[in-house]
């Protein structure tokens, strides 16, 4: 028997579920097609981090429905990260407002399309693009302005996939990992696994885009091959609307979803 186990990058996967609008996979149900005639699934871990409610309160809400909806699968484990926000200064190539309104403390105003003037705290000057899309070709500044943005940074997700995926290797838990990422950062624990613990990993490639099969170059060069997940097979292995969990609860598909 060949023994399977399954690693999922969480976030990664979910980016292709909600273009694909599959975002109600039945994990288990997909992983043991892919398989159907060469393997048996044996464990699916989860790797995934709490979301946070910032722009929309039900975003944890539905996560947390998703994790309970998929855990119904005892082969499936959750294996959880964090998310750390920080403020960054980062470099804004355009801003594409242009004839947008613009609500300001002290006015109503709206920007043309074209090269401005930008005077930064310094007293240094810059110049901003603010383009158009009815524009016939792009405006680039010179030297970037840059913006201070929030921005969220998952942590500890691809390092407890790669770390698990080792150690369930060495502990010889499976014959083959299936690995649902395309995070080039993986090459060398996958390239361990391959060469220096004799077990095959194939790469679950999940497109954001049906019509791009932009695989790794440097996982398909260390993987044991590649497994293109098509959006029909994601679309068609989906949990029914209502979910019941070993306790007798139900968990019911999230609108919109």
């Amino acid at each position: 028997m060949n023994r399977v186990a399954v690693y999922v990058d969480g976030f990664n996967l979910f980016y292709a579920l909600r273009a694909a609008k599959a975002k109600w996979l039945n994990l288990g149900a997909l992983c043991d097609e892919i398989f159907t005639d060469t393997g048996t699934v044996i464990r699916i871990k989860y790797f995934t981090a709490h979301v946070d409610g910032d722009g929309d309160q039900s975003r944890p809400v539905r996560q947390q429905v998703y994790i309970r909806a998929i855990s119904t699968d005892e082969r499936v484990s959750v294996c959880l990260g964090s998310f750390m926000r920080k403020r960054i200064d980062r470099p804004v190539e355009r801003l594409l407002i242009a004839h947008s309104t613009l609500y300001l403390p002290d006015a109503v105003s709206q920007i043309p399309p074209g090269l401005h003037t930008v005077v930064q705290s310094n007293g240094v000057e810059k110049v901003l693009s603010v383009y158009d899309h009815s524009y016939p070709k792009e405006i680039n500044p010179s030297y970037p302005v840059y913006a201070r943005v929030f921005t969220r940074e998952e942590k500890g997700s691809d390092v407890n996939l790669a770390v698990t995926m080792l150690n369930d290797a060495w502990r010889d838990e499976y014959d083959t990992a299936l690995v649902l990422s395309n995070d080039s950062d993986l090459r060398e624990p996958v390239r361990m696994v391959c060469n220096e613990l004799g077990k095959k990993v194939v790469i679950g490639f999940v497109p954001q885009d049906s019509n791009r099969v932009n695989v790794s170059e440097r996982l398909k060069d260390v993987a044991s091959g590649v497994f293109h997940v098509r959006w029909s097979m994601l679309r068609r292995n989906q949990l029914p609307e209502t979910v019941s969990t070993s306790n007798g609860s139900v968990v019911t598909k999230p609108v919109g979803w």
